[in-house]
């Protein structure tokens, strides 16, 4: 559907919004990933366990007893017990709430459910020197999540689009945005704006930041229409 918003974005806004939309997809892969991490180590963990206690009994028949007298069900425990320590993924999760909340705790955002609710509710309001501060933080935490995961970065490409600033393919759409009211488009060369006069199409032209574009403007509202439409037809198909 076509998106019209009131105030044009700066480009260092709308870049940080991407980046933690983005973010907020990989942290959601991240936590069902470590439900099945955690799953895992306690399936292990009772293996181990059923085993320690036959195998112990079996220690025990010919000898006397004595928990330091049963090398096998000490070894078998001992592994149980790394086993529960042993959850990277859990350690990322944890890593990565408490540097979102500190982010927004330190940039005084509003109340609410959980930090990443927190700053895609309030970004928009950032200064843009803030929001690209904050873009950094972010896209590093949704690079070590997709990375460690195997998963692919938010670029979705736009086959036969050209940048209208360069000239150059690629484009792609970042849809990583449950709304696709909030999709962008980016410029895969990263070309930068020239400032005012660009030629670029951005409603606001910011020299020396990395071209990209939302709903705003008509032709990249027409490309992620299109979009939206194959991806409507691919679920209902």
């Amino acid at each position: 559907m076509a998106h019209q918003t009131a105030t044009p974005r700066h480009p260092s806004v709308l870049h940080a919004l991407a980046a933690a939309w983005s973010l907020r997809q990989a942290w959601q892969y991240l936590s069902v990933a470590v439900a099945r991490e955690a799953h895992a180590v306690a399936a292990e963990a009772d293996a181990f366990s059923a085993a320690d206690g036959i195998r112990s009994s079996q220690w025990g028949a010919g000898r006397s007893g004595g928990s330091h007298g049963d090398p096998t069900g000490n070894a078998v425990l001992s592994r149980v017990r790394s086993a529960g320590q042993s959850r990277p993924l859990a350690a990322l999760a944890k890593s990565t709430t408490d540097t979102l909340t500190w982010l927004a705790d330190t940039l005084g955002l509003a109340a609410g459910p959980d930090p990443m609710w927190r700053i895609t509710n309030d970004l928009p309001r950032l200064q843009p020197g803030t929001a690209e501060q904050l873009r950094r933080w972010l896209a590093d935490h949704d690079t070590r999540i997709r990375t460690t995961l195997g998963i692919d970065p938010d670029e979705h490409l736009l086959q036969g689009a050209e940048c209208p600033a360069c000239h150059r393919r690629p484009l792609y759409a970042r849809t990583a945005a449950p709304d696709p009211a909030d999709w962008v488009v980016t410029c895969g060369t990263g070309c930068l704006c020239s400032g005012q006069g660009c030629g670029c199409g951005m409603l606001v032209q910011v020299e020396g930041a990395v071209h990209i574009w939302d709903r705003s403007v008509p032709t990249v509202a027409a490309m992620l229409g299109a979009l939206d439409g194959q991806r409507t037809e691919g679920v209902a198909a």
